[in-house]
């Protein structure tokens, strides 16, 4: 049976931090290929007769012929797999050492530790292909509730509000309201242009109150320590 990835319609796939007990392991297949990346712990991949021994920088492929289940996975044990729609591993693998990506079971070990500096690059990329979410708020502070940002993510809503405090050092709400005043502090400027309230409304708060609350929260001060700070700066 083809497992379904959850890869959305549109995008070419998707990238999650594994830690032990997310799933339920049970042998399984796929249409995309797959890499996985070790970050810490230790666990072992069963492909037939072969076995993939799983420590930390260990990277692996998985292809979509393969029928594999994860085992013995260490209490610490967490990875990055990603997964490619076929489609786009046919645009890349052109060259002679790439063309192996396009076997459905290649012959051979597809599992390897790679040095601590590939591992840092592959992991920096891995952070910021996962951090959806950041991206999206960034852009927009107010774009969609919980658990549409779940959907977009790939993930339960419990879930990805653990994750995203895990990987941010602060919840969703904390960052969402920290782009929206980034946003206010842009469009407020010395107060020369617009009042507060304006800025503070057109930032994505909700009303005045919410402002001030989110601004002492964030800032330690009040807002009126804005205009205290331009009429120095006025005086200078």
């Amino acid at each position: 049976m083809i497992d379904d990835l959850g890869v959305r319609a549109g995008l070419d796939g998707r990238v999650v931090r594994h830690r032990v007990g997310d799933v339920r392991p049970r042998t399984h297949r796929h249409a995309e290929l797959e890499v996985n990346l070790v970050v810490r712990g230790t666990a072992s991949y069963l492909l037939g007769d072969r076995r993939y021994e799983l420590t930390p920088r260990t990277l692996t492929w998985l292809f979509p012929g393969q029928d594999h289940l994860l085992v013995d996975e260490s209490s610490d044990h967490e990875l990055w797999w990603a997964v490619f729609r076929p489609a786009l591993v046919a645009q890349i693998a052109m060259t002679r050492q790439a063309r192996p990506l396009l076997a459905e079971d290649p012959v051979g070990q597809f599992s390897r530790r790679l040095d601590s500096a590939r591992v840092r690059r592959l992991s920096a990329l891995f952070h910021e292909l996962q951090h959806t979410v950041a991206r999206i708020l960034r852009a927009d502070p107010d774009a969609g509730d919980l658990a549409a940002l779940a959907r977009a993510a790939h993930l339960s809503s419990s879930h990805l509000s653990r994750i995203f405090k895990e990987q941010t050092g602060v919840s969703i709400s904390w960052f969402r309201n920290q782009q929206r005043l980034q946003r206010f502090l842009r469009l407020y400027g010395k107060g020369q242009r617009t009042t507060a309230l304006t800025a503070a409304l057109e930032a994505g708060f909700g009303s005045y109150a919410q402002f001030y609350r989110v601004f002492r929260e964030q800032t330690g001060r009040s807002p009126s320590a804005l205009r205290t700070a331009a009429a120095d700066d006025d005086l200078s």
